[in-house]
């Protein structure tokens, strides 16, 4: 089973915007120096960053300590 999301980050105002199974998200985000950490307005975190070569995105339930185990963890890819 795959789910697929598109999310926007947008630089000048730390929004975030994204799609998920046809859901309209929003948040905002900030720069974790590892990458990109998006606080959505319905609680759940997701986390952006470089991993080698490729990109990763990592989520969280609400309330979830972002050091521990994410309830998911998939490739992500970048588009310009």
């Amino acid at each position: 089973f795959s789910t697929r999301a598109a999310i926007s980050l947008r630089s000048c105002s730390g929004a975030g915007a994204g799609e998920k199974q046809g859901h309209a998200m929003e948040g905002t985000w900030t720069d974790s120096g590892d990458g990109a950490v998006i606080k959505w307005t319905t609680g759940w975190t997701t986390k952006l960053s470089k991993d080698g070569d490729a990109f990763k995105k990592t989520a969280f339930r609400p309330g979830a300590d972002m050091s521990g185990e994410p309830v998911s963890a998939v490739a992500a890819k970048k588009v310009d």
